[in-house]
């Protein structure tokens, strides 16, 4: 009855380590999946913005084309432009890029934050598992010898019954013959 109270009291501890585990495990994905989201947010707002940008030079660019044409003053400017509107659609691909890496690597971190949070949170029942297989090895390393001791002490017994009665034997003999 004890080892049932005992057995119960460690299946509600563990239970309870599990459950508070758990829920923390929760709160950091939760937090780590806000995190990503953020940044995310942030990378998409700032490609908007570029985008924009880039749209706003484009527009200016034909229009200035149209006035070049009326005007063949702005040919270096619309030079510029176009100059510009290149460098803005590389500077959107290497966003695009550094984007790409970025949400790699927070992918990559909140998957480590998840193996750090397992490992958290099994690490007391590892701990029983190995606490367990110890007592299980040391039950059965005491069976065994109280098995050996028992063996031994009635092989002990049969002996010196078998003695006993052998001398019983002798003693009924030699007086049946002094008789």
């Amino acid at each position: 009855m004890t080892d049932t109270k005992a057995n119960d009291a460690t299946r509600n501890l563990i239970k309870s380590v599990q459950e508070t585990n758990k829920a923390i495990a929760d709160t950091a994905v939760t937090t780590q999946e806000r995190n990503l989201a953020f940044a995310q947010s942030v990378l998409e707002n700032g490609i908007e913005v570029l985008k924009g940008h880039a749209e706003s030079t484009r527009t200016l660019m034909q229009e200035l084309v149209e006035q070049a044409r009326k005007q063949k003053v702005l040919e270096d400017g619309i030079e510029v432009l176009k100059s510009e509107v290149s460098l803005t659609q590389s500077l959107m691909q290497d966003l695009g890029q550094q984007f790409q890496k970025q949400q790699d690597a927070f992918q990559a971190l909140a998957q480590e934050s998840v193996d750090a949070y397992r490992d958290f949170l099994f690490a007391p029942l590892t701990f029983w598992q190995k606490a367990l297989g110890t007592a299980e090895a040391a039950t059965l390393e005491g069976l065994k010898n109280f098995q050996k001791v028992t063996e031994q002490g009635l092989e002990t017994i049969q002996k010196t019954t078998r003695e006993a009665a052998s001398m019983t034997e002798k003693a009924t003999r030699h007086a049946k013959t002094a008789e």
